[in-house]
């Protein structure tokens, strides 16, 4: 239906002015000679009723200002060839509600596809970027399943789901992302999105128990030193980290690991109790110095039957799918703010400590054992799907938008972005509110108050654009700062290269060379002082030196407002 022009909707006002004015209108006449529909006079003069541009459809988290605002930030991302995904859009228009005065409102988890159904450009739709990855096949005799089963259910019995662990790695490819829908009008732009498909491989080993307890992981990086810049982020200390000729775990890491497990697990193990550690067939879990170790710690190894892990080990069902998942999600926002830059080496170990909590829940650890049917021991729930052969193995959904990590809050913008707008949008509210009252006199002609009605609407919807502008950037350069740190090629000295090493040591390591440079740099710039003074009888002092003898100043009320050297 079209819009009613301006001068119809003048003649309805004026019709609807004239028949309030009379005690007992004739509403059939005033409707001719105005020139008006009968039924919408008498609806608006009788029932009183608003027009439906006046009501505001109460299932509408979004006024229409702040829709408007956030459809202008959708274009211009788009233009920008960052067309924002679903739940982007969903963070951005709980932003709009957190800076109004429903701080605490979420929309809810349909109202981004209402929305977009809604959208005044028809030429945006939700469109796939594809990025394509092989799936593994694989065939197995359902009775060998079975019999494996049984021999699981043996040596499970009576065994406490603290002491049930299974131990793999995961390899990730710096920079490669994920299939996502965005809103965008174009065709083919809108399907690209900057990956690396063949980036360098890091292999991450993790392990995880029935009970749901996790251990620090192993990071594992393609080459032969350890690097400094590696550790310019604020990572846990008992992260592990080492390095390997192709980014594999190979025997002597695993020899290592298996020991930091013993270490890590030992105050688990009441007195004669005896861990279960499930692996795969690798041969690095298989070496005489690895069962050796095992075996001297009473830490049984079950192994899984030859080329079924995907189908039997827990850490391939829910926990990898959810790491991977997360670590593409990770990269497309690298992407999509990053204005192409692609994470490093460097940033790495960053990026994996924003998704590892996410990925590895006590809840998903749990279940990974008991989907795979490990713990409890129940066979059916692999073998009974199986028609003598196994189909190609499922693909996982995980749904990051229902996360609840994932859900929009304060994180979503910076301390300034969280606090500013909302002091803002108080004043912007103050404002109306004086300017509505100017509508209510006499003396203001309807042009005037025309036009001063277009400013009250106007003034929010530039409001909320404003804002959107700013958290576009904040959350750019959030995304970027990591990976805009200057790389340095400097090794971490002190340290086996061909090992395993804590973050820990890396960083105390990395402080002895700050501390060994600073004393260097001392003693130069003592030789300098004795050089251009060798008549003085000040000595040199260091900056230290000078900072713990230097006198505080005072102000009028007694406050410290800096120091002063004596000398």
């Amino acid at each position: 239906m079209a819009k009613p022009t301006e001068t119809e909707v003048s003649r309805v006002n004026q019709a609807i002015k004239y028949a309030r004015s009379l005690k007992k209108p004739n509403l059939s006449a005033i409707s001719k000679e105005y020139g008006v529909d009968y039924k919408l006079l008498w609806r608006r003069v009788k029932q009183n009723m608003k027009p439906k541009t006046d009501v505001k459809p109460s299932n509408y988290a979004l006024n229409v200002q702040q829709e408007k605002a956030l459809g202008y930030w959708i274009q211009a991302m788009d233009a920008a060839f960052i067309p924002p995904t679903p739940n982007i859009i969903e963070q951005w228009a709980n932003a709009t509600l957190a800076r109004s005065k429903t701080p605490d409102r979420t929309v809810g988890k349909d109202w981004v596809y209402r929305y977009i159904k809604r959208f005044p450009d028809t030429e945006m739709k939700l469109r796939r970027q594809k990025i394509v990855d092989s799936k593994r096949l694989g065939a197995a005799d359902v009775s060998m399943l079975y019999h494996w089963y049984d021999l699981l259910a043996k040596a499970l019995d009576g065994v406490h789901p603290r002491l049930i662990y299974n131990f793999d790695e995961t390899g990730f490819h710096i920079g490669q992302g994920r299939t996502q829908r965005v809103f965008s009008s174009r065709m083919n732009k809108s399907q690209q999105l900057a990956s690396n498909e063949h980036g360098e491989r890091v292999t991450v080993a993790e392990c995880i128990a029935a009970d749901g307890w996790r251990m620090h992981p192993l990071i594992i990086f393609k080459g032969q030193h350890h690097m400094e810049s590696w550790y310019d982020h604020i990572l846990p200390d008992e992260w592990m980290t080492a390095t390997a000729e192709k980014g594999y775990i190979v025997d002597e890491l695993a020899v290592l690991w298996i020991q930091e497990f013993d270490r890590e697990t030992r105050n688990r193990v009441n007195k004669n109790e005896q861990r279960i550690l499930l692996v795969d067939g690798c041969g690095s879990h298989l070496t005489f110095e690895f069962l050796n170790i095992a075996e001297k710690a009473n830490i049984k190894i079950f192994g899984f039957p030859p080329n079924r892990t995907n189908y039997l080990q827990p850490l391939d069902g829910k926990p990898f799918q959810a790491y991977k998942a997360y670590f593409r999600s990770q990269n497309n926002l690298i992407s999509q703010w990053g204005g192409g830059q692609l994470a490093t080496k460097s940033s790495f170990l960053h990026d994996l400590l924003t998704f590892r909590d996410k990925a590895l829940t006590s809840r998903i650890c749990r279940n990974a054992f008991k989907d795979r049917g490990i713990y409890p021991p129940d066979a059916e729930i692999v073998c009974k799907p199986l028609d003598n052969s196994l189909p190609e193995p499922l693909d996982l959904e995980i749904d990051l938008r229902n996360e609840k990590t994932l859900s929009p809050g304060p994180d979503l913008l910076s301390s300034s972005l969280e606090n500013t707008p909302s002091k803002t949008f108080k004043d912007v509210e103050k404002r109306q509110r004086h300017l509505s009252g100017l509508l209510d006199r006499s003396n203001i002609t309807p042009k005037e108050k025309k036009t001063l009605s277009q400013v009250l609407e106007e003034q929010e919807f530039y409001f909320n654009a404003l804002a959107n502008t700013s958290a576009t950037i904040a959350e750019m350069a959030r995304f970027k700062a990591p990976r805009e740190k200057k790389i340095t090629k400097r090794h971490i000295l002190g340290l086996r290269d061909d090992g395993m090493i804590r973050v820990k040591d890396a960083k105390r390591s990395i402080a002895a060379r700050h501390t060994k440079e600073a004393e260097k740099e001392e003693k130069r710039l003592a030789r300098e002082w004795k050089k251009n003074h060798p008549n003085s009888t000040t000595p040199f002092r260091s900056e230290a030196e000078k900072d713990a003898e230097a006198e505080p100043l005072y102000n009028e009320t007694g406050e410290v407002i800096g120091f002063f050297d004596k000398f």
